[in-house]
This record gives structure tokens, C-alpha cells and sequence, in this order.
């Protein structure tokens, strides 16, 4: 008996094979990969609630910014046209309100001078303090520093602190009964925030039907795709003839169909309003993001407003 050699089946296996080498590799690449894809996913969906959260406590920051400098009072406001139902502050100047929307909104500037203030204060040119309340605090603008030791310094644009730009606000103001708004009178007081807006793109003409399904008037802006625009969070518009304003409403979901180029959606919240008597011609704000609205009663003169 040949007791220095052990049956076959009980030698030991001293190594691994190539092949098993191989296949190891091959399944630990795939899941890395799938890993990895991942990487870019999350951190594009976390960037978008970055923004849906920012923009909702901006835009609820916005109702109390526009009470505080004085949008809710009417002698304090200057309009180039009184019959129109709804006052746009729009210190970016990107839309035409008074050409595109003559009858339904006009455009507002707080006064020069002051709400009490003697005189004729008719300019409609934007001032600081409107660019102030449009937009974001901590979006402050800096200057990089000058050595790898320093520190950055505040940006100033035109001797005021200055802002990126990327977190910026349109609030309307719509009044219940005919124009003009008066004092006394309730009114809806709307904040409308947008993300990197584009300000050479106007508001965006589109069919609505009564299920939902929205299809574009005009071509898309250069760029742009349907599912960029229409988009959870997205706000739109539509001209009410009934009190010569505007009504606004967020979209809550969008389905968009990429070959035919139309979409279904729902609207958050506001239904007594939204969707409006079919068919409508609505209105989307690209790249708007939120929208706070708040029922105010507007105010009548007084001296603690100056």
C-alpha cells in the first residue's frame, strides 16, 4: 500500500483557475458599473429637490417680502395701464406685459418718491429695491480671491450687493373686483419662482383640453425639449375674461409623449380655477419652479408706509 498518495477525490485544491479568475472580474465589473451609473442619477435628483426645496421657502419668503415693501398697497404703485386686473413686478423686464397681455395685466413700479410724497411719480423704471426683493439672499454674488491664501470679497453690482442670479421671483398681484385695485378690496397675491431663468424666452403659448392634454401653439425655444419644460413644479398661466387678470397654477405631473409633442398634466391645488373653461390657450413660465399665492387685503395710505 502506497500510503504517501491520497485518492484523487481527496487531494487539495491549492489554487483557483483562470476561467473562475475571469468570470470574478466580469461579475464584480458589472456590478460596479451598475453602481457607478448611479452616482450621476443621484446626484441630478438631488440637485432638483435642492431647487423644488429652495424655490417653495423663497416663494413663501417672496408673500411677505412683496407685503413688506409696499406691493400690497395701491397708492404706492404706479401702472401704465388701470384697467387691467392683474400688476406684474417683473425687475428682469423679460416679458412685454403690456403689449402681450394689454388687457389682462399691466406692469407696476413702486414709486421714486415714496408713497405719501408730493408730486407726480410716474416713472416706470425698475429700481434697486425691486431687484432686491426678485431674488435670493443666499445667492449672494463674490469676487474670487486674489491669492491662495485669500478670501472672496462681496460682489457689488452698480454700488448694491450683488446676487447670481440663479434663484430669481415675478409676483403678481390680482385684484377680486373691476379695475383698478383699490384700497380696501381683497386681492391674490402670487409669487412666481424660477431656477437659472432664461431671460430672452418669453412665457410659452399652449392649447389645454379638458383631460389635461396640452399642446404647443408655437415652436420650442432653441435648445429646449417638451420634457425640460413641462416638469413637476412648472408654472403656468391663463388670461381670465372674467375679471380682465391672470390665474396661475403649478403643474403636480406631467406626462410627456416626445413623438406626437404633446402632454398630459395635472395641477396643484386651485381648482375652482384650474384648468380653465376648455378649450383655453394657456401660458408656461420656462424654467419656473414654484409658486406661492396668499389672499391679501390691500392697503389703504398710511404714514408708516413711506
Amino acid at each position: 500500500m502506497n500510503l504517501g498518495r491520497l485518492p484523487r477525490n481527496s487531494q487539495r485544491r491549492t489554487g483557483i483557475t483562470l476561467m473562475e479568475v475571469l468570470v470574478s472580474i466580469g461579475i464584480l465589473a458589472i456590478g460596479l458599473t451598475s453602481a457607478m451609473s448611479l452616482i450621476p442619477a443621484g446626484k441630478s435628483e438631488a440637485g432638483k429637490a435642492l431647487i423644488y426645496d429652495r424655490s417653495a421657502t423663497m416663494a413663501m419668503n417672496g408673500l411677505s417680502d412683496a407685503i413688506t415693501f409696499g406691493l400690497t398697497r395701491p397708492d404706492s404703485i404706479v401702472v401704465s395701464n388701470a384697467a387691467a386686473a392683474t400688476i406684474i413686478f417683473d425687475p428682469a423686464n423679460v416679458i412685454p406685459w403690456d403689449t402681450s397681455f394689454s388687457g389682462t395685466a399691466t406692469v407696476g413700479r413702486l414709486k421714486a418718491d415714496g408713497v405719501l410724497a408730493t408730486g407726480t411719480a410716474t416713472s416706470l423704471t425698475p429700481f434697486g429695491v425691486e431687484k432686491l426683493f426678485a431674488q435670493s439672499r443666499d445667492d449672494v454674488a463674490y469676487n474670487r480671491p486674489t491669492t491662495e491664501d485669500g478670501i472672496p470679497t462681496n460682489g457689488f453690482i452698480d454700488g448694491i450687493r450683488g446676487f447670481e442670479g440663479r434663484m430669481t421671483s415675478v409676483i403678481a398681484l390680482t385684484g377680486s373686483g373691476a379695475a383698478p385695485i383699490t384700497a380696501g378690496e381683497f386681492a391674490t397675491l402670487s409669487v412666481i419662482m424660477f431656477h437659472n431663468r432664461e431671460t430672452s424666452t418669453p412665457p410659452l403659448p399652449a392649447s389645454l383640453s379638458a383631460a389635461g392634454l396640452v399642446t404647443l401653439v408655437s415652436a420650442l425655444p432653441a435648445g429646449r425639449t417638451l420634457k425640460s419644460i413641462l416638469r413637476p413644479g412648472t408654472v403656468i398661466f391663463y388670461e381670465d375674461a372674467a375679471i380682465n387678470g391672470l390665474r396661475f397654477a403649478q403643474l403636480a405631473m406631467a406626462a410627456v409623449d416626445t413623438q406626437v409633442g404633446n402632454a398630459f398634466v395635472t395641477f396643484a391645488g386651485r381648482a375652482n380655477t384650474f384648468p380653465p373653461p376648455s378649450p383655453a390657450i394657456i401660458y408656461i413660465f420656462i424654467d419656473s419652479c414654484g409658486l406661492a399665492e396668499k389672499t391679501v387685503a390691500l392697503e389703504g395710505p398710511s404714514r408708516y408706509g413711506q
